[in-house]
């Protein structure tokens, strides 16, 4: 329901009004939006846009100072806050196939990403199935991942390629440090993952040669 103070054509309004339209504000600047109901809220784009949004989120939490203020000149062109820069230039880079940047404009010069590096665990990524859920692991080395801050899982019905549109889930990683990933709820099924590494300046790394597979029962 919106609230408003005044009718919705003069003080103030938020929220929903009339299951259409949604009033809200920016930094003290009114407007409305259509209200969009998602036909299929899972969706593979979107999945791959809220596993992003949801990293993100966690990320600009840990960012030191220095790397914080760097988003301040594209705040204050778009007259947004720094927060809502992070994201908006984020999502962009990602949808662009583009791994996220800590700091503005994106440095990608540390690149030590391969994911097929098996000096330290001997297992780049396993995956085993159960029921409604699947389980993935495995050990970003320091040699061959040393750059490592963040890893992206794909899933497919086949071998994934890759891209952002079949990024099921984005978390942070340290080399040498044993990952889980737990993909859940699935319906029964042979599910295909591959997965790549990302660096704190925007770096991505190539996706993993070979694929794992997981049967959910």
């Amino acid at each position: 329901m919106a609230l408003v103070t005044g009718p919705l054509h003069s003080d103030a309004a938020s929220g929903a009004f009339a299951g259409s339209m949604v009033f809200a504000s920016n930094r003290g600047r009114k407007y409305v939006r259509s209200l969009v109901t998602p036909s299929n809220p899972k969706s593979p784009s979107q999945t791959g846009v809220r596993v992003m949004m949801k990293y993100l989120s966690q990320l600009w939490s840990t960012i030191v100072v220095a790397s914080g203020a760097s988003w301040e000149t594209i705040a204050n062109s778009r007259n947004i806050s720094r927060f809502n820069a992070f994201v908006s230039e984020n999502l962009q880079r990602w949808q662009a196939n583009n791994s996220p940047t800590c700091s503005f404009p994106a440095a990608m010069v540390l690149d030590t990403l391969d994911p097929d590096s098996e000096t330290i665990a001997g297992v780049i990524m396993s995956a085993s199935g159960a029921a409604g859920y699947a389980t993935l692991s495995g050990t970003p080395d320091s040699t061959g991942c040393g750059d490592a801050v963040g890893a992206i899982i794909y899933r497919g019905s086949a071998a994934p390629v890759g891209v952002w549109s079949e990024a099921i889930g984005v978390f942070p990683v340290t080399p040498d440090t044993p990952f889980e990933f737990v993909d859940s709820p699935l319906p029964a099924g042979t599910y295909h993952y591959k997965i790549r590494y990302f660096s704190v300046d925007g770096c991505l790394g190539d996706a993993s040669a070979g694929d794992v597979s997981a049967v959910v029962t």
